[in-house]
């Protein structure tokens, strides 16, 4: 930034130089106030990314954006309320370029002041003339942000962040999300698995399960079997198609049997209601009086029973 006392404003000041160092060209773009992030797109040309005060709106942070050429003609200047309205800051950490010569905009947007009070994870898809083609909130209670986003290969994004709205304690926790490249409906919560709630160690057991996917997309399925094993993304299976599979436990105890789905691009349902499963503990014979049954499997019916032989 380069700041004139005289007026107090602040301006990006972009320079480019050579390999040695040599200043090839040096621009000035604004009025900016904080948080600028310089980008090369792929047309050899640069995206400016910061925060301006818009006085209209009450002198709030919102987005601004500069794209100019490789040789540091400014190309178009762009200013654009966050969603919130003229109670929100943003503060935008990172842009990519997207597969159709877009691009992706990453930051917070903050409905209570200070930052670390309140705030969403933000992201807004634009076009190469920054047009907003959608904009997307994620986040809880807390502050959620972003720090880095990356386009997957098909098509999507991912992002990362820190969140004190998930998991546990008032430390941040870090933070992963996948969004797709449009308006993908996630899959509805899977029912609640159905098979056996008891049975025997090292014996397998078969479970079903089904969900539907509102766009009629197929259906990738994760199960976690309650004792820290998961079967990670099977299928695909039709939208309302019943799904089994089978697992045995190897230890005796009780176990949360859930489900998730996941459709094609990657949206993934809430975990499904928990089944829970009791692997009791494994009845132990003398080794000489099961041997004296198995002789004589008439005598002692009602012995034979109790004991499960």
């Amino acid at each position: 930034y380069v700041h004139d006392s005289s007026t107090q404003r602040r301006d990006a000041w972009v320079i480019k130089t050579d390999d040695d160092g040599n200043v090839q060209w040096d621009k000035k773009f604004g009025p900016a106030y904080q948080g600028l992030y310089i980008k090369q797109v792929t047309d050899g040309g640069y995206v400016l990314l910061a925060e301006v005060k818009d006085t209209e709106f009450g002198g709030y942070l919102n987005a601004w954006m500069v794209k100019i050429d490789e040789n540091g003609n400014e190309e178009w200047n762009k200013m654009f309320i966050t969603p919130k309205g003229e109670d929100s800051v943003a503060v935008h950490h990172n842009i990519q370029s997207t597969l159709d010569g877009g691009y992706i905009v990453t930051g917070v947007t903050n409905a209570v002041l200070p930052v670390y009070s309140v705030g969403d994870m933000w992201l807004s898809k634009i076009d190469e003339n920054c047009n907003i083609l959608w904009e997307k909130i994620i986040g809880g209670p807390e502050y959620d942000t972003t720090y880095t986003v990356d386009v997957t290969s098909d098509g999507g994004f991912i992002i990362s962040g820190m969140t004190k709205s998930f998991g546990s304690g008032e430390n941040f926790n870090a933070w992963l999300v996948k969004v797709s490249d449009y308006e993908n409906q996630r899959p509805n919560k899977p029912s609640k698995p159905s098979g056996p709630s008891e049975g025997k160690p090292g014996k397998e057991y078969t479970f079903s399960i089904t969900a539907t996917e509102p766009d009629k997309e197929q259906l990738y399925y994760a199960w976690d079997w309650g004792d820290g094993n998961y079967s990670y993304w099977l299928g695909p299976y039709s939208s309302g198609e019943i799904y089994k599979a089978t697992y045995s436990w190897k230890k005796e105890g009780n176990y949360k049997v859930r489900v998730k789905g996941k459709d094609v691009h990657g949206g993934e349902s809430d975990w499904s209601d928990s089944l829970t499963v009791t692997m009791p503990r494994v009845k132990l014979v003398p080794t000489l009086l099961q041997r004296l049954l198995e002789i004589f499997p008439n005598v002692f019916p009602i012995l034979r029973y109790i004991l499960g032989l």
